[in-house]
């Protein structure tokens, strides 16, 4: 992802969308619709995925899983 004149890698970004949603709305929860949706849907869902499983614990499977 390109943003203001310096590359920055997916998984950094995505982390980075989170920090920044969870700041801004810590009652909301944390679901791949949400971030992909907050980081303005440059990435693919899928990749979104992969980052949340990758550093957070998923709650429930399928379309009401969440991370915490």
């Amino acid at each position: 992802m390109q943003v203001y004149g310096w590359v920055e890698d997916n998984e950094t970004a995505i982390m980075r969308h989170v920090v920044e949603f969870k700041g801004l709305f810590p009652e909301q929860k944390i679901t791949t619709n949400v971030i992909r949706d907050w980081c303005g849907a440059i990435v693919s869902s899928r990749k979104v995925q992969r980052v949340l499983a990758k550093n957070f614990n998923r709650v429930n499977h399928g379309k009401v899983s969440y991370y915490i």
